[in-house]
């Protein structure tokens, strides 16, 4: 299985390019040797998409966050964390195109799965954003 930590590193680069291709690549040895329904599968397409959120190419993001949203759907709630990050990055790509209401939708599928967790900090502080001197839920 390739690396995902190499992705990182371009990504943080700001090497898109590279990052996608290696990304792509990723996925296509994914889908050889799992099922394409598998956490990780769903792990490339939100990827994928940050990517083209990155470039941006929005409606391809938006297009690889269905792909991911999809598999979330069908896995109901085994995938709290990814149902999370799929509704935080579509509502990105669609806030960037325009599509206020869809976006809100999204945002607010978020903040409800955040009430799942114990510790809803982090989660919070992903959807709405924060100050770098927050430290806890009390200073919100």
């Amino acid at each position: 299985m390739l690396n995902s930590a190499n992705f990182y590193e371009l990504e943080c680069r700001g090497d898109f390019r590279a990052a996608e291709r290696y990304m792509q690549s990723c996925l296509d040895s994914r889908l050889k040797y799992l099922s394409p329904e598998d956490e990780p599968i769903c792990s490339a397409y939100v990827n994928l998409g940050n990517i083209s959120a990155s470039r941006f190419r929005f409606e391809e993001a938006i297009a690889r966050f269905k792909k991911a949203d999809s598999l979330v759907l069908k896995h109901g709630n085994e995938w709290p964390m990814k149902r999370l990050l799929v509704d935080i990055n579509i509502a990105r790509a669609y806030y960037s195109v325009g599509k206020y209401t869809d976006a809100a939708i999204r945002l607010d599928s978020a903040l409800e799965e955040t009430s799942r967790y114990k510790n809803r900090f982090w989660a919070v502080r992903s959807v709405k954003g924060y100050p770098p001197d927050v430290e806890s839920l009390n200073d919100f």
